[in-house]
């Protein structure tokens, strides 16, 4: 058997994209120093995901649904809000699923209830629902270009080619000033991680990336507050087969966060102290041009080639895009926004004109008073098109999006509310192709080509054959029969009579 060269790229494959849903409801007491509730104004949940674990042929997710409602009590106007963390977890059922998968999460809920059991006792309840998508990068030996009798007809393909990838946890945490009046106690806090950028090294990723706090909080003067605060943060990640050529693709997501007021040098809640608990999903790959090998022989012996049918995948563009949307709220009666809620997801991918279509759903829960000094709440749900120009030319186009709410505000009209929500929409678009490669060799049982009858052979080639399968016919090479018959392109344009030497 002959040795010859290989090289090992990986291929594309989604070996899963589905969605399960699971009813999540708890029941929890007050502490003893909250007061007794007089009614619930309204419930959040907020899903995050803990852990992954792989099994035969199955994936289990534990996480937990991070409840806050937000009630009034016995004898005050004053809004309060209880969190209470309740642990979940789901399985699915994904065959062929293995350890070096990528797997793709996303968790949202929608129809969140709070029931009052007492006034003492509450009983939150949502539907969760897990979206998954998994992939699996397949290493494959393929024979290279080879530089001896060997004859290798190439074609160039772009490649996205996976070196690694990996789950990490990251710690992120820091004292954060409130700029308003000092608090008397924190009604919620909405976190975003971003990755501002990163540098490959031999098998690390430096990442350098900020977690955004916006802190809904009750001030000392009764009144409720917003405030914005920054962690910038920097990491090192561990991760094989990296190094200055390589590109990732980082995702951050919150596991869990504590936030407590504490004292300033004042001796006033002027601070908040924050620990977050989040997951980075990384994915270090290349993108360039491969010389895949589609068809070889020999010109001194025959070789029986074996060829395979794969399936690979070029990265089209990386998206990275911020915008605006604004819905409006009609018939309320909007005094003073005291929180906006919005959540978002993605329902829908498709293809028109060379664009992207990425649509989806935006829920969003209105907290205000109306002119009466009453505390309401009004929901509504949007729909949202954004379309993603792309170059022509791609084929089988997939994309890996992900969006995310950025800010959110509210102007009140006569008898409206318009909010504008700032959004975020990231991730991948692909092409894929379909390609047949040679992936080995091995000797023939047919008849030795160094044996050849005759030294120059004459043959009457017609218009449009191709000097490889001639050369392939009579163990000749393409440079060889050009040269000899002065021919500068490989399809012949005329009839012809060829000498093969």
């Amino acid at each position: 058997m002959k040795e010859v060269q290989e090289m090992e790229i990986k291929t594309s494959g989604a070996i899963f994209d589905g969605m399960t849903e699971k009813i999540i409801e708890c029941e929890f007491l007050l502490p003893d120093y909250c007061q007794d509730i007089s009614r619930v104004i309204k419930a959040e949940a907020v899903p995050r995901i803990k852990n992954q674990i792989i099994g035969e042929d199955t994936l289990s997710i534990e996480g937990l649904i991070e409840f806050r409602v937000f009630y009034i009590s016995e004898g005050t106007d004053i809004l309060n809000c209880i969190n209470y963390a309740n642990e979940y977890s789901l399985t699915f059922d994904i065959k062929g699923i293995s350890d070096n998968s990528y797997i793709l999460l996303k968790p949202i809920t929608k129809n969140t209830l709070c029931r009052v059991v007492n006034s003492r006792k509450l009983s939150p309840k949502t539907q969760l629902y897990m979206g998954a998508k998994v992939f699996e990068y397949t290493p494959i030996e393929i024979m290279e270009p080879q530089n001896n009798e060997i004859q290798t007809r190439c074609c160039d393909y772009p490649l996205f080619n996976v070196v690694s990838h990996t789950v990490k946890p990251v710690l992120i945490s820091d004292n954060i000033e409130i700029s308003g009046l000092s608090a008397s106690s924190v009604l919620k806090n909405n976190i975003r991680i971003a990755c501002d950028e990163n540098k490959l090294l031999n098998d690390k990723i430096v990442v350098r990336g900020t977690a955004y706090i916006t802190t809904l909080y009750v001030d000392i003067n009764g009144e409720i507050s917003q405030n914005e605060g920054e962690i910038p943060f920097t990491q090192i990640i561990d991760i094989e087969n990296t190094n200055e050529h390589t590109v990732c693709d980082i995702k951050y997501s919150v596991c869990d966060c504590m936030c407590i007021l504490k004292e300033n040098e004042k001796g006033e809640n002027g601070l908040l102290s924050v620990d977050i608990e989040a997951r980075a999903l990384v994915r270090a790959y290349t993108n360039s041009q491969c010389s895949v090998v589609t068809d070889a022989y020999s010109t001194k012996k025959a070789y029986d080639f074996s060829r395979k049918k794969l399936y690979i995948e070029s990265l089209v563009c990386n998206v990275h895009e911020e915008f605006i949307e604004r819905l409006s709220f009609e018939n309320v009666d909007v005094l003073k926004t005291v929180d906006i809620y919005p959540t978002a997801s993605i329902s829908q991918i498709s293809l028109e004109n060379n664009e992207i279509i990425a649509e989806g759903i935006i829920d969003v829960t209105l907290l205000y008073y109306n002119s009466d000094m009453q505390l309401l709440t009004s929901s509504k749900q949007f729909n949202f098109k954004r379309p993603i120009k792309i170059k022509e030319g791609y084929r089988k186009l997939r994309f890996e999006p992900d969006i995310e709410i950025i800010s959110a505000d509210c102007q009140a009209l006569d008898k409206e509310a318009e909010i504008r929500i700032s959004m975020s929409l990231t991730g991948m678009i692909f092409s894929g192709n379909d390609i047949e490669a040679i992936t080995g060799m091995q000797d023939s049982d047919n008849t030795d080509n160094s044996q050849k009858a005759y030294a120059v052979t004459l043959y009457f080639a017609k218009k449009g054959e191709n000097l490889w399968n001639i050369a392939k016919r009579y163990c000749s090479t393409v440079d060889e029969i050009a040269s000899l018959n002065e021919l500068d392109n490989e399809v012949l344009s005329y009839d012809k009579m060829l000498i093969i030497p």
